[in-house]
């Protein structure tokens, strides 16, 4: 009667350590299953691609503006199914600095978009890249002028606010900032000028 050959046992000990060996390639791997994780909707929250535009009005403040402006303009994007995609967003303010007669600020940005669905009720967003931003300004009778148009960077977060299957309303806070610091300019301090915009707006989706 043949007998079976009896398997070695399992010995935990020469597995650890041979992942402590390693312990850099498996942390790197831990890391991109986490990001792939993150970056792959749920099945729940599975959807298809869609695009949406949005038109805001608001304000800009902080940073070396020294008044509040009355700004509007408009925001369209397209976004994939694992929640990113590319927006475009261009947006004008009246005025920014009171030492002026007339001032106006001119943004025109492309950024990437990030735009979960973690619920029914709200859709929290985040966006950045970069584009041109343009500051002009006149003194009363243009004595003194200023006007440069260069390239800038910007931030935002916000949320949408589903209404129905098509519409929704938004509110966004965005910071700008161009690339490079430009003495011309009208700035509080020795950075790069910049300044912050917060809108309120509907959005279309389809």
């Amino acid at each position: 009667m043949m007998m079976s050959r009896s398997s070695k046992p399992f010995q935990p000990l020469p597995l650890l350590l041979g992942l402590a060996r390693n312990a850099r390639w498996v942390s790197r791997l831990l890391a991109c299953a986490a990001i792939a994780f993150l970056l792959s909707p749920a099945a729940a929250h599975a959807q298809q691609e869609y695009s949406m535009f949005s038109a805001y009005a608001g304000n800009t403040t902080g940073g070396d503006t020294t008044t509040s402006g009355a700004t509007f303009g408009f925001s369209t994007a397209y976004v994939y199914e694992n929640n990113w995609g590319a927006e475009l967003d261009v947006s004008h303010s009246t005025k920014f600095n009171d030492a002026y007669e007339a001032t106006g600020l001119t943004t025109a940005m492309l950024n990437l978009i990030v735009i979960p669905r973690v619920s029914r009720w709200a859709r929290p967003y985040v966006s950045f890249g970069g584009g041109l931003i343009r500051a002009r300004g006149c003194s009363a009778q243009c004595v003194t002028e200023f006007s440069r148009t260069d390239f800038g960077l910007d931030a935002a977060g916000g949320v949408l606010v589903p209404v129905n299957d098509i519409f929704a309303v938004r509110a966004d806070v965005r910071y700008f900032r161009y690339g490079s610091v430009h003495a011309d300019l009208p700035r509080l301090d020795n950075g790069a000028f910049d300044f912050w915009r917060i809108t309120f707006g509907g959005v279309v989706t389809w």
